[in-house]
């Protein structure tokens, strides 16, 4: 008698638990909305005040180029405004890490206050928010050409952005930096293998239109072309052996807006020679060694 009469409390109680479990579970997804709604009222005012998109970025920075030559193609000049990050504190500021937790650029934050970090995504939203302006920059003809401009991409991304300081920053080993030059050639080499592809189409990672692939590798292959023919001793420059991404270019180099965001990156490399930046960080020093391949 004793369980028949204990059975009816013990569902009570499971009842009960269960009620409680459920309004905890509907508090915590009130507050985690309110909380995420409260996060974007506090970005900081300079976000939030914005009447149109913010691109945080410098014009030597070759990840912030590519989504610089992006709007310069889609004519969006007047659609988003350009900050250097230090008007907001510099890179590392509470301010800027409130908005990109990585502390880089470049950083895209809409009106709403949603920030945007990582060149590609930025590159993408660009194209995505602005389908209707400008050239599409996104290959529509087959899945197999919009892949090669994401291979193209990946490339770059995966393996050479993550080395590229190799050959501007410092200190580092010896060793480091010689790897990193080998690992360069490599990749150079790769890309233009995927150069090939539609090479017969046109000069274009993706034939005969530019892409989002040839606004990611263009700014980078600005800062590969002066530093490792200026500092590195490749005197036949990045482009011996390598014809179908030398007559790529010559093609971007050529467009009008490639050239715009050559002579802006070009420019920072400059200063950087200026301030005498390929001696400080150990460039210099290192190439002098022999004993290391810096020239391919």
């Amino acid at each position: 008698s004793t369980l028949v009469s204990e059975r009816p409390t013990q569902v009570r109680m499971a009842a009960l638990a269960s009620s409680a479990a459920a309004a905890r579970n509907v508090f915590f997804r009130r507050a985690s909305a309110a909380n995420a709604r409260q996060r974007r009222r506090a970005m900081p005012v300079v976000a939030a005040a914005a009447d149109k998109p913010i691109l945080y970025d410098v014009p030597v920075s070759n990840n912030g180029a590519r989504c610089r030559l992006i709007m310069y193609w889609k004519r969006l000049e007047d659609a988003v405004e350009i900050r250097d990050p230090g008007t907001i504190g510099g890179l590392k500021s509470e301010e800027y890490l409130a908005l990109n937790p990585q502390g880089k650029m470049p950083l895209l934050v809409l009106p709403d206050g949603l920030a945007l970090p990582e060149s590609e995504v930025i590159s993408r939203y660009l194209c995505d928010a602005h389908a209707d302006v400008g050239p599409s920059l996104l290959p529509a003809e087959s899945p197999e050409r919009r892949a090669v401009c994401a291979l193209a991409t990946r490339v770059h991304d995966q393996y050479v952005v993550p080395i590229q300081g190799v050959m501007y920053r410092g200190p580092m080993p010896i060793e480091q930096r010689a790897e990193g030059i080998a690992a360069i050639a490599k990749q150079l080499d790769v890309i233009e293998g995927v150069m090939k592809i539609y090479a017969d189409e046109g000069p274009f990672v993706a034939g005969a239109e530019p892409s989002t692939a040839d606004a990611a590798l263009f700014p980078t292959y600005i800062f590969m072309d002066h530093c490792l023919t200026r500092h590195f001793g490749w005197r036949d420059g990045v482009f011996r052996d390598r014809p179908e991404s030398e007559r790529w270019w010559c093609a971007m180099r050529a467009d009008t807006c490639g050239a715009r965001v050559y002579d802006e990156v070009k420019g920072g490399l400059e200063k950087w020679e200026d301030a005498g930046r390929f001696e400080t960080v150990g460039v210099t020093e290192h190439v002098k060694d022999g004993s290391f391949t810096w020239a391919y």
